[in-house]
Order: structure tokens, then C-alpha cells, then sequence
């Protein structure tokens, strides 16, 4: 606020107010978009903003920059490395003969580079890395007077000439250079190509002659992206250190081509095709249709928009994004790691963006660091319930308010809050919590990923399990197992893609001879195995739903649960939608499946807030699996009660209460499950497996086809009746047993089983799903009841 311009009063005046708002619109806001219509919307929006009666509007056109906020330098001493060699890796439509070429003279170009910058004469040619100067110019831009239409009109003819200057100076042209290497397809020979390589770069850096093919073809691409150099477009900004306040909600999308998505609307077809092996087959038909058919030119598109999408993604799992460019990336936690880069030391930055930033693997590395430095302040996940419309509602769609601070503000225990639905959960103490990066270590000491936690009590409830405990698989920093008191392994399980070529539904088994016998098809030669999915099993029930009871031949999402009546019957075998035959199951898969007569597994595709439990498991036959099971593969020394005991373990309600703070999407990964905190073989007295074994062997053996885990379990006799109100009290006396061998308290488990029922107005619930289906199906909370009374029992000794 200007002094000069207070009333009387000593209080600012309307006017006054306007003129303070112009000034800050004029030299204080920025943006970055790659859509010119999105900044020249921005810009009036501002204009209006700040507009006053007696002034023309600002001239900011330089503080709004067009270009692709992910694609481009962001610091230009990167490219004094030359360019990587994995810039010319082969991508689709690229002519894999050019690129090795390039790649190995890229290679000799790096090399002699090396040698290159040891000389002193190196650094004294390097002039052009100096932003000092690009830094000055903006910043008296930014001072010239705007008061009047000619000044402003001077102002913007300052722009457009320092602009013209910037787009062929040594080192944009560099820089293009650099991203063009990566992005531009490789066409032609290796003395005919548009592509640079290192000795291009520094060419252009060092004012030396360089290819106007090149240069022409490294500009276009520059303006098609278009590329932004952050560091160059905004000198004057990171001249004083970078940005002291940032706010974004930047898209959320994967970087590589979604073929369904793609051909959503060009060709339903192939987007609505069963499996993946049967879209490819359909795509390269399309490749085969007559030059210049609508059919040929879908084609021809596809290869371009795949071309132009994997080479954006191979960029981005270079240098610019080592945090956040691993894996299967996505655009948010790229523009995550851009803003922490952009932040003044002493700044803050806001952004919107999916809670997965702090509790996905394939974000771990940028979270990680945040916490080793001290840089997140908060991380707030809200369920879009009304929040965003037109963008999905409900528990499905989390998105998190995250605070991050500059280098020299540090936080040494930021605040957390998960499964908000309302921002008035903020203000209630219960709800947020505080955690340290030691704290993550004890919860989550292989991905160090934030846990999930719904109030405060659960975090302290959770930290004492885990002090008391011994994670699954402890693993060193290179990710292999340190301490593994289980010496457990995950088996392989056939992918319901990548394999679907091998497998077969019902109708194909119509011809012939078949014989169905259970749920194996036969005829004179072959054998045919059921495939079993996720749907088809339930915690302690190998039957829990048959892809016969689904509705027509489309394969189904979810499956009806199998009647009781049926379930009473030990010769009924659910039927799955594949099935493969036992020459054809993979090595890998088949090494596994000769065993043992049976196979723990869990399931991989789970919702801890939409379903009553989170971790699901089951003994089943020993048959292949989809990957959205998890087979379990148990040292041959392994008793056969032990591995009763760690089904039960992974059954037991205290577990699936610590599972729910690791899953934070849909899937249940190997990952978490190696940080479950589970009893170890040595915690089992004779008198624990004794009370173990007998139990999950009711719950289990309730059909013929698992006679060979009974019997490895040393029962003989027919299998146990399925009586559903029989195995809900069977199932809570284990459920009271394992609260006791994690050594909890009768008020800790009351907590666990359901927080409101001690406190009414306590603003969680661990198992709502459960308690509300229990409620409508038997008029009360009948797991709670159950579990309490098993084990009041236990403490007195009558079980």
C-alpha cells in the first residue's frame, strides 16, 4: 500500500485499495499454461481484477508464459552432462537402426565432452549460462512505468524484442537441442535425421556453427509443445531464488497412452475389445487396411499420439524428475516435484493433488524426501463429496490439500488428515494428526509412505502394534529382504491380460468331448484348470461366488455371493470364467502349483472404505491364479499348522484394522503386505497352534476338494458343514485370541471393533461397512457382540 495515496484517516480508501491490487496483478502474480486460450482467459480475469478507472490495464504478458510445465529444462547446467544416452531408446514408429546409431555416437560425443570440460578454457566459453544479464532485462521490464497507453505500449515493444532475442540465443537453442533429443521422432539415417545429440548441444551452447535442420526442426517442436525452460523464461524470479507463493491443481493423468481411452470414441471396438492380447490383434489389423482408408489413417494417428506420448514419458523418467520419474508416472506427482524445484527457500507452495503422493510406492522417493527435509507442513485428503463437481463423487476420488515449504523453512511434524469429508474435520482435534519421519519408519519401514490413519487414537493405537511386532519382510535399501522371519516369497500368478491368450470360457468347451468333472474340463489329451479370480473367494471360504450365478455371458465386475444351501453341499465347486489347460500354465506358475495339495492367497483388488473387510484371504485348491489373487509360497520346512496359524494371522480383525491404514487406493500390494505386522513363528506355543489349527480347519475343510489340506492339517474325516452362525462364533474366538497375542487390552479392542461405541460422537468408524451390513441383516452389530464375549471367555479361561 502506498503511503502517499492513505486518506486522512490513515486508512486506506477505496481507491486506494484498487491502485495497491493493480500494482500487485501487475508485478506480483505469474502463470504457466500450455493452452494460450487458459492464459489469455487468466489474464483478463486479472485485468478485471485489478482494474482502476484512472489507469490502463497492466501489461503482464510477461509474467505469463505459454508453455508445458513439465517439458523443458529446469536447470540448464543439466544439459553440461550431454545428453543421456537413453534419449535414443527405440520407441514406437522409430526406426531402431537410426537410434542405436545415434546412441553409440552419442555415447563417443559424451565421452569426449568429459574431456572437454576439464579444460580451463571450457568454463570461460560457457558465458551463456549466465542469466544474470536475460535476469536484468526482465527485471527493468518489470520497473518501466505503465501508468499511461503509451507506456504500456512501450512496454510491450520492449517484450516482443527481448522475445525475439531469447528464441535464437545460444542457449535456448541448447536447451531445445536437449528436450528435442528425446522428443523428436527418430527418422532417416545417421547423416540424414532432424534428431541432435550432444555435440549439438554444446555446439549451440558454445556459439559454434550447428545444423539449420536441426535448428528448425528443434524450434518447431519448441512451439508445438511448447517447451518451457523455467529458469530461462523466468529469470528475474529465480534471480531472487524462485517463487514465494504457489497455488496449483495440476491435471492428474499418466503420461502413457491409455489404448482404451484412445479408442473410446475413433473405435469402440477396440476400446470395448475383451482382453488385451484381443485388442493388439484388432489394431494391427488396422495396420494392414489400404493406404489412405479411414481405417489406415486411425491407425496412422495412433502411432503418432503413442510416438509423442512415450517420448514425453521417456523425458520425464530423466534427469528433471528424479523423485517422481519412476514406474508408470503421472502427471501430478511431476508437477508435485516441479513446484517443490520452483520454491523460493523461504516460500510455501499449495497444490491440489491425489493423496497417492504420500501414500503410493511410486511416489515414495518424493515423499520420502519431503519428510528427510523437513518440506511438507500438511497433507489434508478430502472425499470429493460435493467438492468438485463433474469429476466423480464419493470415496473413489481422494484428493489431498498439500503445503509444502522452501529449503530454509522446516517442519519438523506436519499434520495429517485421511478421509475427510468435510473441511470443518480440520477444526476437530481427533481428526488430525501429527507424525514423524521415525514414526513413518516404525509403520512403513520399506516404503516409508505416509499410513493412513482416521484419527489420532488410531495412530498411537497402531505405533504401539508395530513397537510390539516384526514386520513381514524387513528389506534393505536395495529392496532385498534383510529380515524375513517367515521366509516367506509371493508366487507368480498368471496376468489376466498379458496371458488371456491362453486362456478359454465356458462356451469354447461346447465342441467336443469334453467331460466336466467339479470344475475341471478333460477330454482324452488334455486337462483344463480352473482359473481362480479374486471374486470367487472370501475370508476363510474358497466358495464364496461362482461365475454361473452371474447374469448373461458378458464377464461380470462383481459376483452374487453362493447361497448358504449350497455351500452345506462338500461336492459344490464354484466355476470360474477362464480356464487354462496344464500344459500351457507358465513354469513360473507351475513350479509353484506342484507344491503342496493346496495354496494360501490373498487378495489383490480391495477398498477399505467401501468394503467390510480390507484384507482377504483364503486356503484354496491348488489351482492357477489371476492376478488379482496373491499366491503365498511357504519354505518347504514350513509346518503345515504354522501356515494355518499365519492364515488365521491375516484373517484376524486386528490385522485387517492395520491393513486399512496401508491401502490407499484399490489394490493391496506385495509392498504392503510385507510391512503387515505379524506374529512370527516363534510367538505360537503348542497351546496357540493347538487353538489355531482346530478352528481355521473347520472354517476351511467344508468341501471335498480340500481334503489334502485336512489332511496335511492331520485330520481325517469328511469335511465340516458350512453353518454360517457356527462360523461367525468360531471366527470371533480367533479373532479374541490374536487381540490377546498382540498383547491388547479389552478397551483397545472395544476400540478397534467400533471407536463410537464407548464414545458416541468419536468422528471415526474402523469397520462401518461391516457394522452397517451387520446391523440391516441381524439387527445388531453382531461381529462386536461376538468378539467381546469370545473374549471375556478367553479371560476367564472357558476357551
Amino acid at each position: 500500500m502506498r503511503d502517499s495515496q492513505l486518506g486522512n484517516s490513515g486508512q486506506p480508501t477505496p481507491e486506494d485499495y484498487r491502485h495497491a491490487l493493480r500494482d500487485v496483478v501487475t508485478h506480483c502474480v505469474y502463470g504457466v499454461d500450455m493452452n494460450p486460450m487458459a492464459l489469455e482467459l487468466a489474464r483478463m480475469a486479472l485485468w478485471l481484477e485489478g482494474y482502476t478507472p484512472d489507469a490502463p490495464l497492466g501489461f503482464i504478458d510477461h509474467h505469463f508464459l505459454l508453455g508445458n510445465g513439465l517439458l523443458g529444462v529446469m536447470d540448464p547446467k543439466m544439459i553440461l552432462d550431454g545428453v543421456p544416452d537413453t534419449a535414443f531408446t527405440a520407441l514406437t514408429g522409430d526406426d531402431a537402426a537410426l537410434c542405436r546409431d545415434l546412441k553409440r555416437r552419442n555415447r563417443t560425443e559424451r565421452t569426449g565432452l568429459l574431456r572437454m570440460r576439464e579444460a580451463a578454457s571450457f568454463s570461460q566459453s560457457l558465458q551463456s549460462m549466465d542469466l544474470s544479464a536475460t535476469a536484468l532485462t526482465l527485471q527493468q521490464l518489470d520497473v518501466l512505468p505503465d501508468e499511461t497507453l503509451a507506456e504500456i505500449a512501450a512496454k510491450r515493444k520492449a517484450y516482443e524484442r527481448l522475445q525475439l532475442d531469447a528464441g535464437t540465443d545460444g542457449l535456448s537453442l541448447a536447451l531445445n537441442f536437449y528436450c528435442a533429443s528425446y522428443l523428436l521422432p527418430k527418422h532417416g539415417t545417421e547423416t540424414d535425421t532432424d534428431v541432435p545429440t550432444t555435440q549439438d548441444v554444446m555446439n549451440a551452447l558454445l556459439g559454434q556453427p550447428v545444423s539449420e535442420r536441426k535448428k528448425q526442426a528443434a524450434f518447431n517442436l519448441a512451439k508445438r509443445v511448447p517447451l518451457l525452460h523455467w529458469r530461462l523464461g523466468f529469470a528475474q524470479v529465480f534471480a531472487r531464488g524462485g517463487f514465494s507463493v504457489i497455488l496449483a491443481n495440476p491435471p492428474w493423468e499418466r503420461m502413457k497412452l491409455q489404448e482404451e481411452e484412445y479408442f473410446a470414441e475413433r473405435a469402440p471396438a477396440i476400446a470395448e475389445a475383451r482382453n488385451k492380447a484381443e485388442r493388439e490383434r484388432s489394431i494391427q489389423a488396422l495396420s494392414r487396411q489400404p493406404i489412405g482408408s479411414p481405417e489406415r489413417k486411425i491407425y496412422e494417428d495412433f502411432i503418432t499420439a503413442k510416438q509423442i506420448a512415450d517420448a514425453g514419458n521417456l523425458f520425464c523418467h530423466g534427469a528433471r524428475f528424479p523423485l517422481t520419474g519412476v514406474g508408470d508416472v503421472n502427471t501430478y506427482a511431476l508437477f508435485a516435484e516441479t513446484m517443490r524445484q520452483i520454491t523460493s527457500p523461504n516460500g510455501k507452495a499449495g497444490f491440489i493433488v491425489p493423496s497417492g503422493l504420500a501414500t503410493d510406492t511410486s511416489t515414495k522417493l518424493f515423499f520420502n524426501d519431503l519428510m528427510a527435509k523437513k518440506s511438507l507442513e500438511s497433507f489434508f485428503e478430502f472425499e470429493n463429496e460435493g467438492f468438485f463437481t463433474g469429476t466423480g463423487q464419493g470415496h473413489s476420488l481422494r484428493f489431498a490439500l498439500t503445503t509444502i515449504v522452501g529449503a530454509t523453512l522446516l517442519v519438523d511434524t506436519p499434520r495429517f488428515l485421511f478421509q475427510g469429508k468435510h473441511i470443518n474435520e480440520l477444526n476437530v482435534s481427533e481428526r488430525v494428526f501429527t507424525i514423524s519421519a521415525d514414526e513413518i519408519f516404525l509403520v512403513n519401514p520399506n516404503t516409508r509412505t505416509c499410513p493412513i490413519f482416521q484419527s489420532n487414537k488410531d495412530a498411537e493405537l497402531i505405533k504401539k502394534i508395530y513397537r510390539r511386532s516384526t514386520v513381514l519382510v524387513l528389506e534393505s535399501a536395495d529392496g532385498s529382504p534383510e529380515s524375513s522371519p517367515w521366509s516367506l516369497d509371493f508366487s507368480t500368478a498368471l496376468h489376466m491380460s498379458g496371458d488371456s491368450e491362453l486362456f478359454k470360457t465356458k462356451n469354447e468347451f461346447n465342441n467336443g468331448n469334453w467331460l466336466l468333472s467339479g470344475n475341471f474340463y478333460s477330454d482324452q489329451n488334455r486337462k483344463f484348470l480352473p482359473l481362480y479370480e479374486a471374486k470367487m473367494i472370501h475370508i476363510y471360504n474358497h466358495r464364496y461366488s461362482d461365475f454361473r450365478d452371474a447374469h448373461g455371458d458378458a464377464r461380470p465386475h462383481i459376483l452374487p455371493t453362493v447361497e448358504e444351501q449350497k455351500l452345506r453341499d462338500p461336492i459344490f465347486f464354484p466355476h470360474p470364467y477362464y480356464w487354462i489347460s496344464s500344459v500351457d500354465v507358465p513354469n513360473e506358475v507351475d513350479d509353484c502349483l506342484i507344491a503342496n495339495n493346496w495354496r494360501i492367497v490373498i487378495r489383490a483388488v480391495t477398498d477399505s472404505r467401501a468394503s467390510a473387510r480390507t484384507l482377504i484371504s483364503s486356503v484354496i485348491p491348488n489351482v492357477p491364479v489371476g492376478h488379482s489373487l496373491i499366491p503365498l509360497k511357504f519354505p518347504a520346512n514350513l509346518s503345515y499348522q504354522l501356515a494355518a496359524c499365519f492364515l488365521a494371522n491375516l484373517s484376524s480383525l486386528v490385522l485387517d484394522y492395520i491393513a486399512r491404514t496401508k491401502v490407499g487406493g484399490l489394490n493391496l500390494s506385495h509392498y504392503m503386505i510385507k510391512q503387515f505386522p505379524v506374529l512370527v513363528p516363534s510367538d505360537y506355543t503348542e497351546v496357540d497352534k493347538h487353538f489355531i489349527v482346530e478352528r481355521v480347519l473347520k472354517l476351511t475343510f467344508t468341501s471335498s476338494d480340500m481334503s489334502g489340506w485336512a489332511s496335511d492339517l492331520g485330520f481325517v474325516g469328511p469335511p465340516f458343514v458350512f453353518d454360517g452362525a457356527q462360523r461367525a462364533v468360531i471366527q470371533a474366538e480367533l479373532d479374541a485370541y490374536f487381540a490377546k497375542l498382540y498383547c491388547l487390552n479389552a478397551a483397545e479392542l472395544s476400540f478397534i471393533l467400533d471407536p463410537q461405541a464407548d464414545q458416541p460422537n468419536y468422528p471415526s468408524e474402523t469397520f462401518a461397512v461391516l457394522k452397517r451390513n451387520e446391523v440391516r441383516e441381524y439387527g445388531e452389530y453382531r461381529t462386536r457382540r461376538l468378539v467381546l464375549e469370545a473374549w471375556d471367555k478367553l479371560e476367564q479361561g472357558q476357551l
